[in-house]
């Protein structure tokens, strides 16, 4: 049951625009300003990279740290000035979830309870196959980098070709390990996007549910 609930919340959340778009774009116009222009430095610092004109580039990458220290502070400073507004947001947010609950048969304060325990135990399990996942890449990696070392010195020792070949002949070694592990890092790492991102979900729905919890007496 608490999956589909879990996929219902999403639902919910986008149904109500409280996804992380909507939110962004509430932010005052200033701190979205500040944002935009740190965005267009790192760019503008990427392509003067490219074109090999350092002292550009160190000029847009100093304004990209800059905007990105106000972004900070004026973010801050907005979450400060706006706290009461926010909880108070916050609250009516958590009562019209309850509101939701109570359409799926979630009525009392202990059944609450018991769908956050449920997704706390999916969290903890989508955590650690995470974790599983990163060691295996790395044990992965340890047990093929050891072999391709003695392949590439073995060749390189007991080849009657010219120097010039052996090295060649390394080198080829490399890039071609280089190559499938790149491959295979870039689909993991797109994998891991979409992994990263439900842990993410999983635990916003396990704080609005504490936050469900501490206001179901309202």
């Amino acid at each position: 049951m608490e999956k589909y609930l879990f996929y219902s919340y999403l639902k919910y959340l986008k149904v109500t625009k409280n996804t992380v778009w909507p939110k962004l774009l509430k932010l005052p116009k200033y701190i979205l300003v500040t944002v935009i222009i740190a965005l267009l430095c790192f760019i503008a610092a990427i392509i003067f990279l490219f074109l090999k004109i350092i002292w550009v580039t160190a000029i847009f990458a100093s304004g990209e740290i800059i905007f990105c220290l106000v972004t900070v502070y004026l973010i801050n400073y907005y979450q400060i000035s706006c706290s009461a507004l926010n909880f108070q947001e916050y609250k009516d947010y958590c009562i019209d979830l309850k509101s939701w609950l109570c359409t799926f048969d979630i009525t009392t304060r202990e059944s609450v309870k018991d769908i956050q325990k449920r997704i706390c135990g999916i969290l903890e399990k989508a955590r650690k196959e995470e974790e599983f996942a990163d060691e295996r890449i790395f044990k992965w990696l340890q047990t093929l980098i050891i072999p391709i070392v003695l392949v590439c010195v073995t060749a390189f020792v007991s080849s009657d070709d010219d120097i010039s070949v052996k090295i060649t002949s390394v080198i080829l070694t490399l890039v071609v390990f280089a190559i499938v592990y790149g491959a295979y890092s870039i689909l993991k790492s797109i994998n891991g996007l979409f992994q990263k991102r439900k842990i993410q979900q999983l635990e916003c729905f396990a704080n609005d549910l504490q936050g469900v919890l501490d206001f179901f007496e309202s």
